[in-house]
């Protein structure tokens, strides 16, 4: 099944000396049909100019607004929540701009692959990786009246786009996001709530998909085992041989964070970079009562910030 790779990148990040090494090595991935940048509206012509060099098609931010306001017009909740926060147009832009695809892959900027690669054919209707604890935001009551899943990373999802439905991101934004002041991590919420309404659902295999965070509360171990920690304390990794021997056969390595100082020494191809790896995957449950009420305590704190 072929399907769009997208992204989204800004100057910031286009301009970092990491960020062509992550995105040169995306082509590992088989059946992606076009590799589709989204501009978040700060690219230059010169960063523009680059990024095509590696055939990749580029959507202004211009472009993409001619066809999403007339989608999201309906949905004025959601309209301002998507122009309060750039980080909504990676929830809502795919969306409608591939509503007709099957599937749809999103890529943070700062993910390697190591090698040659293809999506599971048995993949359930939302796939994503799994972080630390939670990284979650909004308003209190949003994980105590819908159900969410726990430990949501949104950098690399793998999604039937018929599963996300505007009118509810339009009830999330109304209800539990647009009241919250700092934005960061209310994109997470906004998907653990759609996965919560989505049987068919589950997580990248951290073994094959290795998210570099939390590490001040995980082991490289529960890293790889996909285990998330709502308290605790890992010894602070220095030594990159530690993270070298973390990421050893994984086959996408996302560096979110203060995990990017690893992208030097780990950025690197398999031992096998030819041979094609079919990234693994585990059924996911929703949160439950003791869970989503922890969830409420804890975005009750973070709102705080």
């Amino acid at each position: 099944m072929s399907f769009p790779l997208v992204s989204m990148c800004g100057s910031y990040h286009a301009n970092k000396a990491w960020y062509p090494q992550c995105v040169s090595s995306w082509d590992r991935i088989r059946d992606a049909d076009q590799t589709v940048i989204l501009d978040d509206g700060t690219l230059t012509e010169a960063d523009q100019a680059e990024i095509q060099t590696r055939g990749h098609t580029i959507l202004s931010l211009e472009k993409v607004n001619l066809t999403v306001e007339d989608a999201l017009a309906p949905y004025p909740a959601l309209r301002q929540l998507r122009s309060k926060s750039p980080l909504f147009r990676k929830i809502v832009d795919p969306n409608i701009l591939f509503a007709d695809e099957e599937r749809v892959l999103f890529m943070d900027s700062d993910i390697y692959v190591r090698g040659a690669v293809e999506l599971p054919s048995d993949a359930p209707d939302l796939l994503y990786t799994i972080g630390d604890v939670s990284g979650y935001r909004g308003g209190v009551l949003l994980p105590l009246q819908h159900p969410v899943t726990t430990g949501l990373n949104a950098g690399f999802m793998y999604w039937n786009p018929s599963i996300v439905e505007l009118a509810f991101l339009n009830e999330l934004a109304e209800r539990y996001l647009l009241q919250i002041d700092n934005m960061w991590w209310t994109l997470q919420s906004c998907w653990a709530a759609v996965a919560g309404r989505t049987d068919r659902k589950g997580a990248f295999d951290g073994r094959d998909v290795c998210n570099i965070s939390g590490l001040s509360k995980r082991t490289p171990e529960e890293v790889k085992a996909n285990v998330t920690k709502w308290v605790g304390q890992s010894a602070p990794i220095e030594d990159s041989s530690v993270v070298e021997k973390m990421v050893d056969g994984a086959s996408i390595i996302h560096f979110p964070g203060v995990g990017k100082k690893w992208i030097d020494e780990c950025a690197v191809p398999r031992d096998d970079s030819d041979d094609v790896h079919t990234l693994r995957w585990e059924p996911v449950e929703n949160a439950n009562v003791l869970e989503r009420g922890l969830l409420a305590l804890r975005m009750a704190w973070r709102n705080r910030e």
